[in-house]
């Protein structure tokens, strides 16, 4: 007789436990899509990042050019390389890591903010709007994470980027 109240009353609580699951799983969860890409292009400082994107990219391809890194680089990498010839490529690899690190430095110091702004942007419209859940739009349309969505229900980007400005 232990045995089948114990039963019942795992049974009434199993019952409740699941029924307060499935009442969880009926909140609906809205879903919304964002071009990141588009947004970071409408940031106010998106056409310096690229400036200097542009700039960065120049220099490090002139100096890949004027140290003759690959070059260097494959006559340190043979068998029969000499302790100068794996010093001059060690000096030059050197001077193109520092100015690449010096550029970083440089880009990461714009585009920090301007991370920082998109993502504030997309959680604040998503928010206001009751979405739970916020994917990129070009992410999901390129890995077939999302088959299918109704573009006016689920678009976020025009509303997140009139809140960048």
């Amino acid at each position: 007789m232990k045995g089948s109240k114990l039963f019942a009353v795992l049974a009434i609580a199993s019952a409740a436990f699941l029924g307060s699951t499935f009442k969880a799983q009926n909140a609906p969860t809205k879903i919304g899509l964002v071009d990141v890409d588009a947004v970071f292009a409408a940031h106010p400082k998106y056409k310096d990042l690229t400036e200097l994107g542009d700039k960065a990219n120049a220099e490090m391809d002139q100096l890949r050019t004027t140290l003759k890194l690959a070059d260097l680089q494959t006559k340190a990498a043979a068998a029969n390389a000499s302790a100068k010839e794996k010093q001059d490529f060690k000096t030059a690899k050197d001077a193109y890591d520092a100015a690449a690190k010096k550029w970083q430095t440089q880009i990461s110091a714009v585009q920090d903010p301007v991370d920082t702004d998109v993502n504030r942007a997309i959680a604040n419209v998503a928010k206001a709007q009751g979405f739970s859940v916020i994917l990129s739009r070009n992410a999901a349309a390129k890995t077939g994470l999302v088959i299918y969505a109704d573009e006016q229900a689920t678009n976020l980007t025009s509303d997140v980027m009139k809140a960048l400005k």
